[in-house]
């Protein structure tokens, strides 16, 4: 398989993934973080970045980007997060709140915790 085949095949399968997601309840995604069950294409953070609340969302999904959970998992978290507090235009980027070898992630989660108030 060629890495262009590969591609395709990976954003075929993403989009179906997030088409499963996208009409379940929040509220059964944000179980089934949880529990880390987190599919396979990274398509639950995008789900939940662009439908829940930072009410709902935000506190849980901080506590994942403290966790031991991958770097990948965690930087689409971090990408959820960002997106339901609309925080970009403040600083806040996935990889400093997920790449802990790169950056000081739990200073910038703290930081980002305060702002929020979560």
């Amino acid at each position: 398989m060629s890495y262009a085949q590969f591609q395709e095949h990976w954003e075929q399968e993403a989009d179906k993934e997030r088409l499963i997601y996208d009409v379940r309840p929040v509220a059964e995604l944000l179980a089934d973080v949880r529990v880390k069950r987190f599919g396979n294409y990274y398509q639950i953070w995008t789900s939940i970045g662009s439908r829940a609340s930072l009410a709902e969302a935000g506190s849980l999904l901080a506590d994942v980007l403290e966790s031991d959970v991958d770097y990948l998992n965690r930087y689409h978290c971090a990408a959820a997060l960002i997106s339901i507090s609309r925080t970009y235009s403040d600083g806040f980027r996935p990889e400093q709140l997920s790449a802990d070898k790169r950056y000081p992630i739990h200073q910038r989660i703290c930081e980002l915790r305060q702002k929020l108030k979560i």
